[in-house]
């Protein structure tokens, strides 16, 4: 008979299962290649000749940016283990 305590009996941490992180890996560089496109699209709209039509595309290109970002940041951040005990 095993002990209760066999190492194919422990609770794994669903939070650092190889594939949640491949996951979070393709996520960020997914959103990552976005931010670049951003970025490029921002300094792009310097090319048009009146600021009334640049300002909508630069608004644009800024939103999805920092959405991005936040994205990223929210998928690099360590998580808390929700399943342990208080």
């Amino acid at each position: 008979m095993r002990p209760p305590n066999s190492p194919d009996k422990l609770p794994r941490s669903p939070a650092h299962s190889p594939m949640k992180t491949l996951a979070r890996i393709i996520a960020v560089l997914g959103l990552l290649a976005i931010t670049g496109f951003c970025v490029f699209g921002f300094l792009a709209t310097f090319e048009l000749s009146e600021a009334r039509s640049r300002l909508p595309w630069q608004i644009g290109y800024t939103t999805l940016g920092l959405i991005c970002v936040v994205g990223m940041v929210s998928l690099v951040r360590p998580r808390r283990d929700r399943t342990s005990s208080r």
